[in-house]
């Protein structure tokens, strides 16, 4: 499985759940950013997560946010802040587990 990651690069967010199919693996692609600053990504994926899980939001839907609200930290850097809603959910739409 470490291999696989590591191959993927940051192409590919990897979650196991149980509400995927057959391997109970999801693969959420991420969006294309320049990385100016990686810091905080995790911490905005997991607290998306975490309003996702309150919001009782689909997995699929919760991970395309996660998976984009990380991504777009990424991309300005925490200088600017935890993107909003509105841009984290703009940004997702067309993300797809596979």
């Amino acid at each position: 499985m470490l291999a696989e990651m590591i191959r993927a690069g940051v192409d590919v967010c990897r979650v196991n759940c149980s509400h995927a199919d057959h391997d109970g693996i999801r693969r959420i692609p991420t969006l294309a950013v320049e990385a100016r600053d990686e810091t905080g990504a995790g911490d905005v994926f997991a607290a998306m997560c975490a309003y996702g899980l309150a919001m009782k939001w689909e997995p699929p839907h919760l991970l395309a946010m996660a998976t984009a609200a990380g991504t777009l930290l990424t991309g300005q850097g925490r200088a600017v802040g935890v993107p909003a809603l509105a841009e984290i959910n703009s940004s997702a739409t067309g993300i797809e587990a596979r």
